[in-house]
């Protein structure tokens, strides 16, 4: 996710989006961690006015009075759910368990974590109907505006198989793609960008970030179907 914010701070100034999870305490303990730890992996700092003055964001508290504002501004009370950056570009911090506050709400885009324990009715029915931002901006007709990204560990429920979906949208649409290229050219797909992707890993690929004994101790604490997973 940390990457994906670092391209949506450059593309979108002043545009709003949002990180959606199960509670605010799952965003606010797992969540933002790791969010910080991936953007200053990327040079991107937070804002501290004494020791990191240089710095670009800030999580949970009002902006510097010089920054650029977003679009739209939350009110005083709201900045305790957002993270800003200095181009006005502001993540929004949306809980499940508090799905009828945020109804109303105009968005570019949803970031979702964890996507697996997520209802998909809050999704469908408070999430994707805020898809609305500002349509006069630089960047509505950019590829990225109005997406909808989750990152997710496997479901272990019937409820969470909604995460699959993408998958088959993903796999119908490079064969749809494919016969397009063959109809009429690569012209075609340069002007008609893909609109979905969907990407799997496993804990072999973030290995350099693991210990090293990570894998082993997970296949002799968990069920050979679990690992497998």
């Amino acid at each position: 996710m940390g990457l994906k914010i670092k391209q949506l701070f450059e593309v979108f100034p002043r545009a709003t989006w949002c990180i959606a999870g199960l509670t605010y305490l799952q965003i606010d303990s797992v969540v933002i961690p790791n969010l910080r730890d991936a953007l200053l992996k990327h040079g991107i700092h937070e804002y501290d006015p004494i020791a990191r003055p240089f710095g670009l964001y800030v999580v949970g508290v009002q902006p510097p009075k010089h920054w650029i504002k977003p679009y739209k501004e939350p009110g005083r009370g709201i900045f305790k759910y957002c993270i800003t950056f200095i181009n006005g570009f502001t993540l929004r911090l949306v809980s499940q368990d508090n799905a009828e506050t945020h109804r109303g709400l105009s968005i570019n885009g949803i970031l979702l974590d964890e996507a697996a324990i997520i209802n998909y009715n809050f999704i469908q029915t408070v999430l994707k109907p805020a898809l609305r931002g500002n349509v006069m901006a630089k960047y509505e007709s950019h590829p990225m505006n109005y997406g909808f990204f989750y990152f997710t560990s496997a479901s272990w429920t019937i409820e969470g198989n909604w995460i699959y979906d993408i998958e088959e949208k993903y796999l119908s649409m490079l064969d749809e793609r494919r016969k397009k290229l063959e109809q009429y050219g690569p012209q075609y797909l340069i002007e008609n960008p893909p609109n979905y992707l969907f990407l799997e890993s496993t804990f072999r690929d973030n290995q350099k970030f693991l210990p090293a004994d990570f894998g082993t101790r997970l296949k002799e604490d968990m069920e050979p179907w679990t690992y497998a997973a």
